[in-house]
């Protein structure tokens, strides 16, 4: 088999396993899935941030002493925010680490949003278990848990192309 015939064969068992169809290479659809993932974190950061401005101004304008879950929300509001801004500097590093086709870095990502996703898991399962789950915040986390299903497999499936690849050239477009 000539060099060129098995070039071709590992280029179609490639795109055979090429979980990011409609995007053409892994590296494109990698690239892709960080923009999104950067653009929903910055999305959900500024909820976040209105959503803790307007439950302290409340607070604040009505004047009220007492503490109705005020502190509770400012708290939980708080957390989310860090938790958004480590989602927002996560999805860049899969977007830097997607365009230089690092590995290393590509695998953090892997690894956190696993742990992330299985901690989201957790979490829906006792909520739901308790009885404080509403179902749009239940169909919303489900879709969430899917899409970082796809990603994980997106990454890990570029992951792999890069360790087949060690030789070809870095790609920055």
């Amino acid at each position: 088999m000539t060099t060129q015939s098995r070039s071709a064969i590992s280029s179609q068992i490639k795109m055979s396993c090429n979980p990011c169809c409609c995007c053409g290479s892994l590296q494109r659809g990698v690239i892709i899935l960080a923009v999104i993932e950067t653009i929903l974190a910055l999305m959900n950061l500024g909820t976040r941030i209105f959503a803790l401005i307007a439950a302290t101004n409340d607070s604040i304008s009505w004047g009220d002493k007492s503490d109705n879950g005020e502190t509770a929300t400012v708290v939980t509001l708080s957390v989310n925010i860090v938790f958004a801004v480590l989602s927002l500097l996560l999805a860049l590093r899969l977007y830097f680490a997607a365009r230089k086709r690092d590995k290393k870095n590509c695998t953090i990502w892997l690894i956190v949003t696993a742990i992330i996703t299985a901690i989201t898991i957790i979490v829906v399962v006792v909520n739901v278990t308790k009885g404080v789950a509403n179902t749009v915040e239940l169909v919303a986390t489900s879709v969430d848990i899917v899409y970082n299903f796809y990603m994980m497999w997106c990454v890990y499936a570029f992951i792999q192309e890069i360790k087949g690849d060690r030789d070809a050239p870095i790609n920055t477009a």
